[in-house]
């Protein structure tokens, strides 16, 4: 999917702990914005994600206003995305592109047309099978 996508698999432990000097500026201007986005999480995790939109930006990723079908990045918290794999892992979902695609429709189509959708092609089943 993307380089940090959802197809990121099980938990790997191979993390590394690496130590980060920033000034009192620096650190301030950040508690600042991640308490103006607590989606954002702690100080790691808006460290983390930096790193990967700062990557990403130079690799080229997708936008919506320049995609041309290489698909979309898309930055979920961390809280989003143990989430997304407890479905996953439950059966919920194939995986989580799968969970993605659910949303994005049960979001673009309205339920009472889904529900209609299923009505009618029912209904033509039915029919059919008494042709038969």
């Amino acid at each position: 999917m993307g380089l940090y996508g959802l197809d990121r698999g099980r938990k790997m432990n191979t993390d590394e702990r690496i130590t980060l000097r920033m000034g009192t500026e620096e650190v301030q201007a950040m508690d600042e914005y991640l308490d103006e986005h607590p989606e954002l999480g702690n100080r790691s995790q808006f460290i983390r994600t930096a790193v990967r939109e700062y990557v990403n930006r130079d690799a080229g990723v997708a936008r919506l206003s320049d995609r041309k079908g290489e698909g979309l990045f898309v930055r979920f918290t961390e809280t989003e995305l143990e989430a997304i794999d407890l479905l996953v892992e439950k059966g919920a979902f194939l995986d989580g592109e799968e969970f993605v695609r659910t949303a994005m429709r049960d979001a673009f189509s309205p339920r009472e047309s889904r529900e209609e959708a299923v009505r009618n092609a029912y209904a033509v089943a039915a029919s059919e099978a008494l042709k038969r």
